[in-house]
This record gives structure tokens, sequence and C-alpha cells, in this order.
């Protein structure tokens, strides 16, 4: 995804639920002015809980959970954003509030986030099963991204999810330890 993403004037959508994908469509179809990649997943998604619907789909992220008073913000995009709920979950069971940012075009969030500033929080994360050098930009020197940056595997993707530690217990307690530090 991130080679995609570092093309000059290649729009690219990894969206994380049907409702998404149909937005993410609309969005390609009606861009004249450059190409545009879908990034879609082979799995079946759960559908994203959102706080606000789609309303600011067209801003590159939304918030899917209230971002209130959150100690971190979890960015995330394509199938991870199911990923990173699950991870709040568990946080909140620790009470640690996490808000989860669903990210179906990252390019289009950086500049939206350079104009309007995103909540302060503790800690700035992103998740996403791929290159993490790209995600700075969002979280920041301080904050974490949780990614890839190796060789994939073949197979199912929860399974592959597993084997490669993109497991929200995992995922959970990383973001949990740099809180602590």
């Amino acid at each position: 995804v991130e080679a995609l993403r570092i093309i000059p004037g290649l729009k690219v959508l990894r969206p994380g639920d049907e409702e998404e994908a149909k937005a993410a469509w609309v969005e390609a179809l009606e861009t004249k002015d450059q190409p545009t990649a879908l990034i879609l997943t082979r799995q079946n998604l759960e559908h994203i809980k959102k706080y606000q619907g789609l309303n600011n789909f067209n801003n590159g992220g939304y918030f899917v959970s209230d971002p209130k008073d959150a100690d971190t913000i979890i960015f995330a995009s394509g199938s991870e954003v199911n990923l990173a709920e699950k991870s709040a979950e568990l946080l909140a069971e620790k009470g640690i509030k996490a808000a989860v940012m669903s990210v179906p075009e990252r390019k289009k969030l950086e500049q939206y986030a350079a104009e309007h500033p995103l909540p302060k929080v503790k800690l700035k994360v992103a998740v996403e099963a791929g290159v993490t050098s790209g995600w700075y930009k969002l979280v920041g020197s301080d904050g974490l991204v949780i990614g890839l940056d190796r060789f994939g595997l073949s197979g199912k993707g929860q399974e592959v999810g597993e084997k490669l530690g993109f497991k929200a217990e995992k995922i959970a307690a990383e973001i949990e330890a740099a809180l602590n530090n």
C-alpha cells in the first residue's frame, strides 16, 4: 500500500467496510483529474461502528468512536479498522480511552490535519499491516506505529494476521506500554 501512496498524483483509497467501499467507489468515479487505486481486502469485514456516520469520509479520515477525553487516537485503514476497534475495547477495560479513526485516504487526511488540528492526546498510534514509515506524518515522531516492515505471508487473513502479531490483545498491550513509558 505504501508503494502506491508515494506515487505522485495517485489517489489511494483503502476502505474498512462495505459502507466505506461504496463511498470509495463513488469517490473514484467522481475523481476526474487523477487516477485512483482502490485497495480492497479478500476477507469479510465487520461493519465499522461509526460515531458520526461517514460525514468526514471526504477529509481522508473520520472518527468511528468519540474522541472526547481520549488518552490515545488509533489511526487505521482497511481491515485494520476492525482490529483497532477491538484493541480500543480492550484498552477501555483497563481505563484507557482510545478513539479510533478510520483512514481510507491517508494523504488527504494529512492535508486536512495540517489545517484542522486533531485532538490533543497522550499518544497517537497507527495500525496497518504494511510499511510503517509513512504514518509518522500523522502520529508524530513520538507516536507509535504498529505495522509490518517485512514481507508478509500467504494464507487466510486472520491466520496470517495472528502469525504476524496483528491481534487486538497484542496491539492493546503495546499501546498500554507506550502510554506507561
